[in-house]
């Protein structure tokens, strides 16, 4: 046994640290920070007018709210998908509700389970929130982990045994086209897996692709249940989209409709019981429909009349008939009717959600293969359900306790990612000593080293590119493929960063960086300006904008780069995960006398940053401030002996 097992049950404890930071995060914005710079800091959208807007995918209730003066909110960092708290304009610190943002515009439509009174008089206030229900599913997963029996106990066995079990590999199985020799093999060990595998995918070597492969020939061939999952949303529709382009359609996407794709919206759960033609859950709607109708024509009797009195207690007083307790037999009846009615209802959607539940079963049983996020398998939709295969992608990205979700119910795991690129985000310092932004993916491609497969042709970037990350992060193991060697340029001769695969761009100390109030974030004004004029340059010379993208380490600077067009990609790093284009700018941003970088010491964000261009490469940034740093120096000297350098002129 790994002394991993003892050091991870310090992870409870580290679990709820970081939900702690998370949350407090948040309570002491609202406390400490005046409504308006909280809104300045796009963490909150004030002085809201709301309404009903009816129901949405699983019975979701809909309420739309419009900025009081009717004008749109420009800037904000709540998006589509996120958790936000709901409150009144004079009571911020009492959560009215929490919801999901459907959508956003002029209108901003929220998601909640239930409905809420609104009060028209008033004006209301939502703010971005923590969801602690992740950090309880993480616990929960912990604590089934390491249970005596059951999935904790074989879960346990197949992380720290030694050895693994090895299924046969059946020739019957129909091997994929256009796979390369070590896609094939990263393919027979998926299939292979008895108990535990990984597959490292560095950027550009179709991981995806090799996962989807895995997953439809056992589900199609083999006949396996399979789980596809992910620490985000975002990966899991790119493996949906990529079911599709194989033309797979037979999957189920599970989770809340508002954090997937539209496009994907037909493929999920909620869409699927919203539009069922099941006869006796339409009549159970209908009936449940009707039932609410009535008990809401019936007037609430009030507190007064209540007194305090049971359901029970209320019937009973019914059936005496008589004046009992100061109350009059006609006050009587209208208690009664309002608790038959009540009960009535209650009855009604018991058994509609009863029914609905008996579906959702049946279609996940149905679905050869299921697409979920790490933490929604621990949901209640899904926790009872047992999956022959899981493929988690992503991994790397994936603490421990997350990845263990999934994993608990399912009977072997295929582990997919790049442990040099972006670990899982942890924001609490005693978390992290605590072992939290450890993944399992890491500890399995160390204990099990021939458990697992590197994935070897890339197909993304140009060779000198790829040169640079091969060398620093992969052992130089990396191969191009063919068709990045016939790459046409881009960028055109006279152009003012040249036309070389890679440039770098001194801005030799010209440009000052800035430390945001509102978002303690670093932002370097001059710098956006700089690429501003390449971009316009390159817009001249009719270079399609969709293919440009931007990358900055900092929120505040991205921020300021998402002015300059519409039509460029701009991200941080986190952002750009996953991402490709044909021409990337970096844009470092730091610029200072005592050479502070901050976090873009980090390798692992330089490689992502490094590996998203597919033809142009160009970094901007102050070559001064980054010379004490070790990898920076070697970038620099690569691009110079390889690229093209530019050093600004003062």
């Amino acid at each position: 046994m790994n002394s991993d097992i003892q050091n991870w049950k310090k992870l409870l404890e580290a679990i709820s640290l970081e939900r702690d930071e998370e949350i407090n995060f948040h309570r002491n914005e609202i406390k400490e920070l005046s409504p308006q710079e909280r809104e300045k800091r796009g963490r909150a959208i004030l002085d809201l007018k709301a309404n009903h807007g009816g129901f949405v995918l699983g019975e979701r209730t809909l309420t739309d709210f419009i900025k009081k003066n009717n004008t749109k909110q420009d800037r904000t960092d709540i998006r589509r998908g996120d958790v936000i708290r709901i409150s009144k304009m004079d009571d911020p610190e009492k959560e009215i509700a929490l919801g999901t943002v459907w959508s956003i515009s002029k209108k901003i439509s929220i998601a909640t389970d239930s409905k809420f009174p609104i009060d028209k008089k008033c004006l209301y206030r939502i703010d971005l929130a923590a969801n602690d229900i992740t950090y309880k599913r993480m616990e929960s997963a912990m604590e089934k982990f390491y249970e005596n029996v059951g999935p904790g106990r074989r879960t346990r066995e197949k992380i720290f045994k030694k050895e693994n079990r090895w299924a046969r590999f059946s020739k019957k199985i129909t091997e994929p086209e256009y796979l390369n020799e070590s896609q094939k093999k990263a393919w027979e060990i998926g299939l292979k897996t008895a108990e535990i595998s990984f597959i490292h995918g560095p950027p550009g070597t179709g991981k995806t692709t090799v996962a989807t492969h895995i997953a439809c020939s056992a589900a199609n061939e083999r006949k396996d249940h399979v789980l596809i999952c992910a620490p985000s949303n975002t990966a899991i529709d790119n493996i949906a989209f990529k079911l599709l382009e194989f033309k797979n359609k037979k999957f189920l996407r599970i989770g809340h409709p508002a954090r997937m794709d539209q496009e994907l919206e037909k493929y999920s759960l909620d869409y699927k019981l919203a539009n069922t033609e099941d006869r006796q859950i339409i009549k159970l709607r209908t009936e449940a429909k009707l039932a609410a109708q009535e008990l809401q024509e019936i007037k609430h009797p009030g507190r007064s009349l209540i007194r305090g009195l049971s359901d029970e207690e209320i019937i009973s007083l019914g059936k005496r008939k008589a004046n009992t307790r100061g109350l009059r037999k006609n006050q009587i009846k209208i208690l009664q009717n309002w608790v038959y009615s009540k009960k009535k209802n209650n009855s009604k959607f018991e058994k509609l959600h009863e029914e609905e539940d008996k579906f959702k079963d049946k279609k996940i049983k149905e679905a050869r293969i299921v697409l979920a996020t790490c933490s929604t398998c621990g949901s209640e939709v899904l926790e009872n359900h047992n999956f022959d295969l899981c493929i988690l992608d992503e991994a790397s990205q994936a603490p421990v306790p997350l990845a263990l979700i999934p994993m608990l119910i399912s009977g072997k795991t295929i582990l997919v990612g790049d442990g040099k690129q972006l670990s899982p985000v942890v924001k609490n310092r005693e978390a992290i000593k605590l072992g939290l932004k450890n993944t399992l993916f890491e500890h399995v491609e160390k204990e099990k080293p021939s458990n697992g497969k590197m994935l070897k042709i890339q197909y993304r970037m140009r060779d000198k590119i790829l040169s640079f990350p091969n060398s620093k992060w992969y052992k130089n193991k990396i191969k191009s493929a063919e068709k990045v060697f016939k790459y046409k340029n881009t960028l055109k001769r006279g152009s003012p960063i040249g036309q070389s695969e890679i440039t770098a761009i001194d801005t030799n100390g010209l440009f000052k960086e800035n430390l945001t109030k509102e978002d303690h974030s670093w932002k370097n004004l001059q710098e956006v300006q700089y690429i501003a004029k390449i971009i316009g340059y390159l817009e001249k010379e009719k270079i399609k904008l969709s293919n440009i993208g931007v990358i900055s380490p900092y929120k505040a600077q991205a921020k300021e780069l998402k002015k300059i067009s519409k039509d460029i990609e701009v991200h941080t790093v986190d952002g750009f995960q996953g991402r490709e284009k044909d021409l990337i700018i970096i844009s470092l941003v730091r610029s200072n006398k005592n050479k502070n970088i901050g976090f873009l010491s980090d390798e692992k964000r330089l490689n992502v940053s490094l590996t998203r261009a597919k033809k142009h490469l160009v970094v901007i940034g102050d070559r001064n401030t980054f010379s004490e740093n070790k990898i920076f120096n070697e970038l620099w000297q690569f691009i110079e002996k390889n690229g093209n350098c530019i050093k600004l002129k003062k």
